[in-house]
Parts: structure tokens; C-alpha cells; sequence
């Protein structure tokens, strides 16, 4: 299972420099935060610190946000904590990672050393699966390290290509 994540520029997909020795742990990122405190409180999401502090919200500036939905009264508020983030939960628990449920797929690069680190796509849905015993999660190779690259002579035609898919096969493997 990935254990950090990294925050990075969307530039290219073959990249050298230090990126993959940065990050912190997946555990630290506010959507781990978040999911890990409702799936604690899955039964009563209103005891939950995350209700308690968009309840605050909603009462200091008249309403809460979350990604493009807003609620303006308490009631607004439970239906959007049931239908996004409990539901969320709920169904990652019932019926593992189903991949056409939203378009923020979790994606991953490959360091120098080939091993995955998670970008900040997909955090809420990724924790999910993590807090509820999902085993396989689909990913998006969103970058690879140069020095992989090179170290498993893959690139984008002919021989090279194939042993870049190759590679990437070997990854996925040690992932499952």
C-alpha cells in the first residue's frame, strides 16, 4: 500500500531532480484527516470533528462549502455530508473501488528507485479505500522518474516501449 504523498507542478511525465525524497506520509493529508474521522464516526457523522467544524462554519459565515456544493442551513449540511463523504465511505465498504463513481482518479508517479508515490488527486476516495480494507485501487501514472526511466531502458517506441510496459507491469505487481 502507498505510504506518502507529494505535492508537485503539473509539468511534464518524464522528470529528474529530487522530487520522489519529498512528501509526507498519506496518513498527515487533511483528505486522510477528514475520511479517517467520518469512517470513525460512521454511524453518527454529526460526532464526527469534521461535522463539528463545517457546522462551525456554517454558523460563523452563513454557509459551507465543499468542492462545488454549498449549504446554507444545517439541513443542507446533512445532505451533504450523507450524500458525498458518508456515502463515499459506505460504498468503498459495501463495493471496493468502483472507478466510474467520479472523475478524480488517484494518481501515482514512479520515483528513481520505481517505487509509487501518490499525488494530491483522489485523496478523499483514496483514503477510503485504505480505511475500509480495499485491496486494489486503479491508479494514474501521472509522472515517472528519469533515472527509472533510463535504469529500466524504457521510453515511447519500439524495444524501449515494450520494456517500459514491461516495467510498469513489475510495478504493478509489487503492489497487489
Amino acid at each position: 500500500m502507498l505510504s506518502r504523498i507529494i505535492r508537485v507542478p503539473f509539468e511534464r511525465f518524464v522528470q529528474g531532480g529530487s522530487w520522489d525524497r519529498e512528501g509526507f506520509p498519506i496518513q498527515a493529508h487533511r483528505s486522510y484527516r477528514v475520511v479517517n474521522d467520518l469512517y470513525t464516526h460512521r454511524t453518527d457523522f454529526r460526532q464526527s470533528d469534521t461535522y463539528k467544524n463545517a457546522r462551525e462554519s456554517l454558523r460563523r459565515d452563513g454557509h459551507f462549502q465543499r468542492k462545488k456544493r454549498t449549504a446554507s442551513t444545517i439541513e443542507e449540511l446533512d445532505t451533504l455530508f450523507q450524500e458525498d463523504l458518508v456515502t463515499l465511505i459506505n460504498s468503498m465498504e459495501k463495493n471496493g473501488y468502483e472507478i466510474d463513481r467520479s472523475p478524480d482518479h488517484c494518481r501515482v508517479m514512479i520515483t528513481a528507485q520505481g517505487t509509487l508515490v501518490k499525488t494530491q488527486r483522489g485523496g478523499h476516495r483514496f483514503a477510503a479505500a485504505q480505511l475500509t480494507g480495499v485491496t486494489s485501487v486503479p491508479v494514474i501514472v501521472f509522472r515517472i522518474h528519469r533515472t527509472w526511466l533510463k535504469t529500466v531502458q524504457g521510453g515511447f517506441r519500439g524495444e524501449k516501449l515494450e520494456n517500459l510496459r514491461r516495467a510498469l507491469r513489475e510495478v504493478e505487481a509489487r503492489y497487489q
